[in-house]
């Protein structure tokens, strides 16, 4: 991928960040502009090894409006046992 032209990629759900490491594997280098992500154990793993620019505790209350662009939304679903 372009360094000039970072692909920007936020995630909903992400967990481990499966969808940022398939780009990875793919050779593109995104950009993790923000993941949604609820479980606090999943919080660290994420700002440890993928360190996104912000990231948000819950889908349902962040303000949309205030949310940087992004040209890749990945949504999963969440993980919770049945």
């Amino acid at each position: 991928m372009c360094e000039a032209f970072p692909l920007l990629v936020g995630t909903n759900f992400g967990g481990l960040e499966a969808p940022i490491v398939a780009l990875q594997r793919l050779g593109i280098q995104p950009t993790h502009v923000f993941p949604s992500e609820s479980s606090r154990s999943r919080r660290r793993v994420i700002k440890h090894n993928f360190r996104p620019r912000r990231l948000y505790l819950d889908v349902k209350t962040r303000l949309t409006r205030r949310m940087e662009p992004v040209q890749l939304y990945v949504w999963g679903f969440p993980c919770h046992p049945f």
